[in-house]
């Protein structure tokens, strides 16, 4: 318990030993303290979290360089399949509504909403992990896949979310405390996108490091700084 917890700490602060690191993020944190631009934040922090995630894979100190293009590119990618899995739910919310009515469809519905809720968050963090190893977005596609590499690799996955409901807990308790204080309303997107994404990024290049390392990979980066894998 003491590893997790000290595990949970580094993975808040790591970003200060790289000595660069305010070079490397003064962009995204402006973004996200800008009104009128802030929508664009989240797609950037997500993108941001699979160059950091690919980036800390070979380096335990080091945050990615600063490229907004691919930052952007990728975060629409994963916002994309975030917002394709969700819409799984309401489809089949939907169809057994035109054959079931009254309690078995509201019990088919909570059933049907819980399972893929435990099925698709799981899956989508096992298939970033795939893509941020192999470079292709089709990793997020292959379902069975990514479940079979969650099934495969589960005591990584269960400390993942161990931390992974910590950091939510802060990250809405700082955004409480900001908002509380009105002044700091701004900064909220700032904090919470920080802490989130920095924290995730760290616990799943922390599973990518060791998933390689079991298979004996050898880790070489091509120009665009996507991972090839040679067994």
């Amino acid at each position: 318990m003491e590893e997790w917890f000290d595990g949970l700490i580094e993975s808040v602060v790591y970003p200060l030993k790289d000595s660069r690191w305010l070079s490397k993020s003064w962009p995204l944190l402006v973004i996200a303290l800008i009104p009128m631009i802030s929508f664009v934040a989240p797609i950037l922090f997500k993108g941001w979290r699979l160059s950091a995630i690919r980036t800390q894979i070979r380096s335990d100190d080091q945050l990615p360089e600063l490229e907004m293009v691919a930052f952007l590119k990728q975060g629409l990618i994963l916002w994309g399949f975030t917002f394709a899995y969700m819409l799984v739910p309401p489809f089949i919310l939907w169809l057994l509504s035109l054959v079931t009515t009254g309690w078995l469809n509201l019990f088919l519905s909570l059933f049907v909403f819980v399972a893929w809720v435990l099925i698709i968050l799981p899956a989508y963090q096992a298939g970033l992990v795939r893509y941020a190893v192999n470079g292709s977005w089709r990793s997020l596609l292959n379902l069975p896949a990514n479940v079979a590499f969650f099934v495969k690799h589960i005591p990584q996955f269960i400390m993942f979310y161990m931390s992974w409901i910590v950091i939510v807990f802060l990250t809405g308790f700082f955004g409480h405390v900001l908002f509380m204080t009105f002044i700091g309303i701004p900064l909220i997107p700032i904090v919470v996108l920080t802490i989130y994404h920095v924290s995730t990024a760290h616990h799943l290049s922390g599973m990518a490091r060791k998933i390689v390392a079991k298979t004996h990979s050898t880790i070489e980066f091509n120009q665009s700084d996507k991972l090839q894998l040679e067994q």
